[in-house]
């Protein structure tokens, strides 16, 4: 998963299991003034995910809506199947 991240010019962190330590851990990253880093999504191995644009909120929903409207957006433009 690391070299998949860091050939799309990602970072990729890893942290303690759980998803409310992942979270907080995005949280810290994208607060730390000492870095240009951000942290976009926190994902967590059982699935857990929470994107930065919704506070970070532990949300199935959210992420499968934002899933679905890019496969659309990538279909419609021809680059999905």
């Amino acid at each position: 998963l690391s070299d998949f991240l860091s050939g799309l010019g990602l970072n990729h962190v890893r942290y303690l299991r759980g998803y409310a330590n992942v979270i907080r851990r995005a949280k810290e990253i994208t607060a730390n003034d000492e870095t240009d880093q951000v942290a976009e999504v926190a994902i967590e191995t059982s699935g857990h995910c929470a994107m930065r644009e919704n506070g970070y909120v532990d949300d199935g929903t959210y992420t499968a809506v934002k899933i679905i409207g890019l496969l659309a957006r990538s279909k419609a433009a021809g680059t999905g199947s």
